[in-house]
């Protein structure tokens, strides 16, 4: 009988344990929901006003220059942000090595 009740107890409190962790995941996977949602508003904002500064450069430009030439210089100056925007998430996504 003895052992009996020491399982039913430890069954209890696993049971306990688990809605309480699964309590605690949902609450976080709410959170990262929101999050991605945010990060999601960003990003297309952010490359929504790439796109008009790019092409207010270009449309400036375009009155000193003939348009294949502010073409030429508009897309070397985002191929440099993007080189730049790669460069600066390949210094941060690889792990830096330990001098021995």
């Amino acid at each position: 009988m003895r052992v009996a009740d020491l399982f039913e107890a430890e069954g209890r409190t696993l049971r306990h344990s688990l809605h309480a962790e699964a309590r605690l995941l949902g609450g976080q996977i709410a959170g990262l929901g929101v999050s991605l949602a945010f990060l999601i508003a960003a990003i297309t904002l952010l490359l929504l006003g790439i796109l008009l500064v790019g092409t207010a450069g270009f449309l400036w430009l375009q009155d000193t220059l003939d348009t294949t030439a502010a073409a030429a210089i508009t897309g070397a100056g985002f191929l440099f942000l993007g080189v730049i925007a790669l460069w600066m998430f390949h210094s941060k996504a690889t792990p830096s090595r330990a001098k021995p």
